[in-house]
């Protein structure tokens, strides 16, 4: 059976981004030059499920500063993609 957080659709989608972006980072990290860019873009597609994670713990008041986290994530990811 599915943990609440498991249930999550949000949550179930970043999970998802993250393995797409391992994948997608496999072939560039053996390249010194690329080696930064990679970091970054696991990082930032990373944050996205640990905000989830960190909010969905949280009371609600909390959980809205958590939430507004989010879309910040997910830009960084993006732009981070079209370099």
């Amino acid at each position: 059976m599915k943990s609440g957080l498991d249930r999550f659709g949000a949550y179930r989608k970043s999970m998802k981004l993250l393995d797409l972006v391992a994948k997608d980072m496999e072939g560039l990290k053996s390249e010194f030059s690329l080696s930064r860019l990679v970091s970054q873009q696991f990082a930032s597609a990373d944050s996205i499920s640990a905000n989830i994670e960190e909010g969905y713990g949280r009371l609600s008041k909390e959980r809205h500063y958590w939430a507004r986290l989010l879309p910040s994530s997910l830009q960084q990811s993006r732009r981070l993609g079209k370099n």
